[in-house]
């Protein structure tokens, strides 16, 4: 399998592992065995990682998916190889740093910020910079895409509550669904979920009536794969708590 699609696959049973309430599902197996070493070898020297096994092309968006699932399983209090995770960060402060031709770039740049911010990295030079660049060249279509969200969540995670709430605050009707395969449609509604249960939930009331009924709708009526899979369960995993 491609990277994305192994941890998608890691992701819903890391998360129900931790469920009691869905015992009967679980298998036993430790859902991030042999995933590590997996990984360890699709990784490349400067902390990307490969998308296919064996193979040479790396993928942005992949390798920022792999750092996630690191993060992920490390707040779930599994163990997590440190050196593993600060080389994928090696990569992520490649990717915040840069300056994105496309919306897309930015919104994996946005990603990754928000993912070293999250483990309590400085990113306040490249937060700052990118909503430069932002309101310089995407505007104001930026504003109700994804991206606002990982600029919002890193802003509130750096404790600039004001910055956060105006950022989040056009994104509370709703999100526009990405142009790619890592943002679009029941993706981004998931993510969107996610980073405001996570870190606004106070805010969840303002959220779209129809945002969960629609989610519910769209994975009762099979309208996933794996990365929508993953992203969903994440997301009400987080709603729940």
């Amino acid at each position: 399998s491609c990277t994305e699609q192994i941890v998608s696959m890691a992701l819903p049973a890391l998360v129900l592992a931790n469920r009691p309430e869905f015992a009967k599902l679980a298998t036993g197996a430790d859902p991030m065995a042999g995933l590590v070493d997996e990984l360890r070898l699709r990784q490349t020297p400067e902390g990307a990682y490969r998308y296919w096994a064996g193979g040479a092309a790396v993928n942005e968006d992949a390798s920022v998916w792999a750092q996630a699932l690191l993060l992920e399983a490390r707040d779930a209090g599994r163990p997590v190889p440190q050196d593993l995770v600060d080389s994928g960060n090696g990569y992520l402060r490649q990717l915040a740093r840069r300056d994105g031709d496309t919306l897309e770039q930015e919104r994996t740049a946005a990603w990754a910020i928000y993912l070293l911010a999250r483990q309590g990295i400085v990113v306040s030079n490249e937060v700052a910079a990118q909503q430069a660049r932002l309101v310089r060249s995407h505007a104001p279509r930026w504003t109700t895409d994804i991206t606002a969200g990982y600029v919002a969540a890193a802003y509130e995670l750096m404790k600039q509550r004001e910055l956060a709430d105006r950022t989040l605050n056009p994104l509370l009707k709703g999100v526009r669904a990405g142009d790619d395969h890592w943002h679009s449609g029941l993706v981004a509604d998931a993510e969107l979920l996610y980073l405001v249960s996570r870190h606004f939930a106070e805010r969840l009331p303002r959220l779209p009536a129809n945002l969960l009924p629609e989610l519910a709708r769209r994975v009762g009526g099979g309208e996933l794969h794996s990365l929508s899979a993953a992203t969903t369960i994440l997301a009400l995993d987080a709603y729940a708590k």
